[in-house]
C-alpha cells in the first residue's frame, strides 16, 4: 500500500501542472512545486494507509502533538472514556451537593 502511495505522488508530481504564477514556496521553480505537491500526496495517502492499517489491528491514532503521533489499542482508550465519564458524574454530584450547601447557608444568613 506504501508503494502504491509513493507510485501515486510521484504520478502526481510528474503530471502536476504548476500555476503561471509559481508560489514563492516553490523558489518560483516548476519542478520544485511539483516535488512538494508530490509530496504533499504521498503524505496524505500515507497517513491514511497507516490509519488504515491501525483499524485492521483495532488500533488509532491517539495522541497527536509535538511529541510525535502515537497509537493505542482502542479497547483501552474506550476503558478510559467511560474512566472519564465515572469522573463526570462524580464532579457533576459533588457540583450538585456544594450547590445544596451554599443554598442552605443562604437561607441561614
Amino acid at each position: 500500500m506504501v508503494a502504491a502511495a509513493i507510485a501515486v505522488g510521484i504520478g502526481i508530481a510528474l503530471t502536476a501542472a504548476p500555476p503561471t504564477d509559481i508560489p514563492a514556496v516553490a523558489l518560483q521553480s516548476s519542478a520544485v512545486y511539483r516535488v512538494e505537491v508530490g509530496a504533499a500526496v504521498f503524505f496524505g495517502l500515507y497517513v491514511g494507509t497507516m490509519a488504515f492499517a491501525l483499524a485492521l489491528q483495532n488500533r488509532g491514532f491517539t495522541e497527536i502533538g509535538s511529541g510525535g503521533i502515537k497509537a493505542r489499542d482502542l479497547a483501552a482508550v474506550s476503558d478510559d472514556s467511560v474512566d472519564e465519564d465515572l469522573a463526570m458524574e462524580l464532579l457533576e454530584e459533588l457540583a450538585e451537593q456544594v450547590d445544596g450547601l451554599r443554598e442552605g447557608r443562604q437561607d441561614a444568613h
